[in-house]
C-alpha cells in the first residue's frame, strides 16, 4: 500500500433515504440508511488515512437535515447528524496528532436527484422547491476549493441553518402543527401501565439501578444482559422484592438477536409496557480494543 501514490482528496457523498413515518417505513431501510450514510464514511477514512497525502482533504457531504427537524426522514436526519459529528471529532483528533489532514463538511439543501423518489417521495414533491443538481455540484466543488470547516449550500440554506440553530423549539413547534393539520390526526392524552418492564442492559450498572427502581414501584422486569450470571442475580433481587422477574439474553449489535429478543420479551410475562433500550458498549478500553474495529462500530450503530 505505501508504495501507492498517495490520495490527496477523499470525498463522502454516497445516500440513501427512507421517507415516510418512522413506524411505518420497510423494517429493512433504516439499517441499509445507517450503512451506507453512516457506516461508509466512518470505515473508508479508517482504511484510507495512512494512504493519504500530506494536506490531503476528507470531505464529508452531509446535509442541512443534519441540523433541521425534518418529520418523515428520521433515520436519513439521524444519520447526517452523527456524520457531522463523527467529521468533527475526527478533524480534532487529526489536530491533535499533527496530521496534516484538513476534514470539511458541507450542507447542501434539498437536491433534484433520484435518491428521493427511489426513497418513497412523490416525483410531484421532490421536483418543487429542491435545487438544480448541477449547480449544487459546482457549489460543493468552489466550497471544496475555499477549504472551510463548514459550508452551507445556498443563501436561503443558510439562512435557513442558523435560523434553526438559534430558535430552538420553534420550529418544531410549527412542524408538529403542520403535520398534524395535514394527518387530521390528533393524539390525546391518557394514563399508560407500566406494570410491565424491560431493561436492557440491566445486568449491571444504570440498567442494574433501572430494573430494581421499576421493581420497587410495582412492576415485573424482564432483564436483558449478556452475562447469565449477572443478569440472573439481578433477577433474584427482584423476585426478593416481590416481582416477577424474566431473564433474556441477547447481544443487541445483531439484528437477528433484537428479533429475538423482541419475541422473548412478549413470551415472558404476555406484554411490555415500558421498554427501556439501556444497553450500551465501551468499544475504547478493555478487551473490546481486541476485536476489529467494525465489531466494535457494530455495537454503537
Amino acid at each position: 500500500i505505501a508504495a501507492r501514490p498517495p490520495i490527496t482528496l477523499l470525498v463522502h457523498n454516497a445516500g440513501i433515504n427512507a421517507v415516510g413515518p418512522f413506524a411505518a417505513v420497510d423494517p429493512a431501510r433504516p439499517q441499509a440508511v445507517i450503512d451506507v450514510n453512516l457506516r461508509a464514511p466512518v470505515m473508508l477514512p479508517r482504511r484510507l488515512l495512512p494512504r493519504m497525502a500530506a494536506h490531503g482533504r476528507i470531505v464529508f457531504v452531509s446535509s442541512l437535515a443534519a441540523v433541521m427537524p425534518t418529520p418523515d426522514y428520521a433515520v436519513y436526519s439521524a444519520t447526517k447528524a452523527a456524520l457531522d459529528s463523527f467529521a468533527a471529532n475526527l478533524r480534532l483528533e487529526l489536530q491533535a496528532q499533527r496530521r496534516p489532514v484538513h476534514v470539511q463538511v458541507i450542507h447542501p439543501g434539498a437536491t433534484r436527484t433520484e435518491m428521493h423518489a427511489k426513497s418513497g417521495m412523490p416525483a410531484r414533491q421532490s421536483r418543487t422547491g429542491f435545487a438544480d443538481p448541477d449547480a449544487v455540484a459546482a457549489a460543493i466543488q468552489r466550497a471544496v476549493a475555499r477549504g472551510r470547516r463548514q459550508q452551507t449550500i445556498g443563501a436561503a440554506n443558510r439562512l435557513a441553518y442558523h435560523g434553526v440553530r438559534l430558535s430552538g423549539t420553534s420550529v418544531d413547534r410549527l412542524l408538529v402543527r403542520r403535520a398534524r393539520r395535514a394527518s387530521d390526526r390528533h393524539g390525546q392524552a391518557h394514563d399508560t401501565p407500566r406494570d410491565h418492564a424491560l431493561i436492557t442492559g440491566a445486568a449491571d450498572g444504570i440498567g442494574r439501578a433501572l430494573a430494581l427502581a421499576f421493581a420497587r414501584a410495582g412492576a415485573d422486569v424482564i432483564v436483558h444482559g449478556r452475562r447469565a450470571n449477572a443478569a440472573e442475580q439481578v433477577a433474584a433481587q427482584i423476585r426478593r422484592l416481590g416481582r416477577r422477574a424474566a431473564v433474556v439474553l441477547a447481544d443487541v449489535a445483531r439484528p437477528a438477536e433484537i428479533d429475538r429478543l423482541v419475541d422473548e420479551a412478549w413470551q415472558a410475562f404476555g406484554r411490555v409496557d415500558v421498554w427501556v433500550n439501556n444497553a450500551g458498549a465501551d468499544i475504547l478500553t478493555g478487551g473490546a480494543l481486541h476485536q476489529p474495529f467494525a465489531d466494535r462500530l457494530q455495537v454503537l450503530l
